[in-house]
This record gives structure tokens, sequence and C-alpha cells, in this order.
């Protein structure tokens, strides 16, 4: 079973086992190491200027014939998340229904934009449990609930973190300003890495196996029939896709 399925976890209030199906590397909404909300000293000037920085890293990142890694999905994505942030007290808990209904993306969508947008520090997220108050042996004594995020900008590529310092200098503003300390989880990232290379290898296999454009675009984009069309309409040199979203003007550029 890989990294990112259903395994037996613990519950770590207490270290205590109770064998519920859980996600790996879940922790209890009471356990220290689950409280990860930091507030926003920078206010909107933040939101707007990680947004455009995702957008320039996305076009600075673009292998040539390829698709960009984030694209319109995952700015989406990062925009409905950051739109969940309560600024002063710092909770981000949106659950994956949320994220979906504000984007109008299908859930395998919104899942692989998390990883990607994690795997280049835009953001961070935690697995949560609590207690469901059951008696022992009448049913279930955790369950799932909402993964809680944050937003660590000293996580982001060089180029990413001076742009985003470049943004807010010009509202006034600065990254070394916040005296912030943010949460460390490197074996769990570490891991969701990893996770990500294996299941991006066996993709990859099924792509080379394809016999065609319709079927290559199901693999990469499943259960996203909107993002499978556009996949299809780009591979048959359809230009719809960049009419539809033109791209910015961009200060990350390639050296």
């Amino acid at each position: 079973m890989s990294g990112l399925g259903t395994v037996k976890a613990e519950l770590l209030a207490g270290d205590r086992r109770t064998y519920q199906p859980v996600r790996r590397d879940s922790f209890d909404v009471e356990d220290r190491r689950a409280q990860v909300a930091r507030p926003n000293p920078w206010g909107m000037a933040f939101v707007d200027g990680l947004m455009r920085v995702l957008a320039e890293w996305d076009d600075y990142t673009k292998e040539v014939g390829k698709r960009h890694r984030f694209g319109l999905a995952g700015q989406k994505v990062l925009r409905a998340i950051l739109s969940c942030w309560d600024f002063k007290k710092g909770i981000c808990e949106p659950c994956i229904d949320t994220i979906m209904s504000k984007t109008r993306l299908a859930r395998a969508t919104v899942v692989r934009a998390i990883r990607n947008l994690e795997a280049d520090g835009f953001m961070d997220h935690i697995r949560r449990t609590e207690r469901t108050g059951n008696a022992p042996g009448e049913g279930p004594q955790v369950k799932q609930v909402s993964n809680a995020y944050w937003f660590d900008p000293s996580r982001l590529h060089k180029r990413c973190y001076d742009r985003l310092q470049q943004l807010l200098r010009r509202k006034g503003k600065s990254l070394t300003d916040a005296k912030v300390t943010y949460p460390r989880f490197e074996g769990i990232l570490a891991r969701r890495k990893a996770a990500i290379v294996s299941a991006t290898a066996y993709k990859a296999a099924c792509f080379r196996r394809a016999t065609s454009p319709e079927e290559q675009a199901r693999i990469i984009y499943p259960g996203d029939e909107r993002a499978q069309a556009e996949h299809v309409a780009m591979l048959k040199g359809a230009s719809s896709v960049t009419d539809l979203y033109p791209l910015l003007s961009r200060s990350i550029q390639k050296e």
C-alpha cells in the first residue's frame, strides 16, 4: 500500500492505538502538532503576491512542448484555499469538498494541485483526526476531518521568495517583518514527495502505453472531463486553450 493510501494509524494523543482506518500521518486535532494555524501579518498583499508569483513560476518552470505544471487548476485551488484563511486567527481548514465547490474542479484535480503546490512550497497541510465519542466496541473511535493549511514563505524557491518580497515591498511590507514561527514536518513532506515520484512513474508508464489522445488525457486528468478536453485540443493543435487563458506579463525570467 502506498504512502498516500489509507492505513491504520495511531491517535497520537496518549499514544494509544485505535485501529481505525485513517490517513497516514494524521494527527488528532487536540495534539499540539496539529495546531498549525498561523496568522497572516501582511493581509491581502500576501495573497495577491503569492498568486502572482505562482503564475510567474508556472511559466518559468514550463518545459517546451509540455503543459504548465500548475495551470489554471493549480491557481484556482491555491486561491480557494487562501480564501478560507482567517488572517487574524490563522485558521485555514477547508475540506476537499469545499475546495471542489469553490473551484468546480474534480477531486482528483484538486488533490493533484495540492500535492504540486506543497512540493514547491506555496502551501503546507497536515491531515487531522478527531474522536467520535462512540463507546468502545460501538463504532469507530476516530474519524478523519479536514486538513489544516498554513503558508510558510521560507519554503518557496529563492526566486519565488525574492519575487514575493519585491511585491510586498511595493505595498510597504516585508517578509522579514513577521515574527512567526512555522511548523516543520520534513519527514512527512519527504514521504509525500517520494509517493508523488512513485505515482508519477506509474502514470508515465501508463501514458506510454496509451493508444489515443483521449486515453492519454484520461490518464493525466482522471475524472476531470474539462481538463481532458483541453488536453486533447492541445494535442490536436487547437488554440482554444491559449485563447481562453492568455498569459500575463511575467517578472520571473529565465537566465
